[in-house]
């Protein structure tokens, strides 16, 4: 009898997602850039983010299933899953700070608009002007 233990069915739920998000990152990345599509290179980017911090999650699955495998009695496995969890909510923090500090910077730079006349047609084309 083998002492191995299987992976559980989160850590298969968390690999999926894991690979799944990236897979889909990617082909964001590669269209935006491809189709010069800012929104859409943003949004692998943002992807990104994700595949990172749920990446560092089933890394922590990975090592706990490895030190149980050992036999490692001196880890807390609950510790280490915890930690993972602490460091993905720290880093989305951080992220969330720095998207909030660079809107702030957008909006109060007051920067020229380059193509007034578009910007004008846009926006009066989006709230209800019918003049075309």
């Amino acid at each position: 009898m083998s002492n191995k233990i299987e992976r559980s069915s989160q850590e298969k739920r968390t690999a999926f997602v894991v690979v799944f998000a990236f897979c889909v990152m990617l082909a964001e990345i590669v269209v935006g850039l491809s189709s010069h599509s800012m929104a859409l290179f943003a949004d692998g980017v943002h992807m990104g983010s994700h595949v990172l911090v749920i990446g560092l999650n089933w890394a922590a699955y990975v090592l706990v299933r490895y030190l149980q495998n050992k036999g490692a009695t001196h880890y807390n496995t609950e510790k280490i899953l915890n930690l993972a969890a602490f460091t993905s909510g720290i880093f989305l923090i951080l992220t969330a700070i720095f998207i909030i500090v660079e809107a702030v910077e957008r909006l109060s730079s007051h920067g020229e608009i380059h193509n007034y006349e578009l910007a004008c047609n846009n926006s009066r084309n989006r709230f209800g002007s019918k003049h075309y």
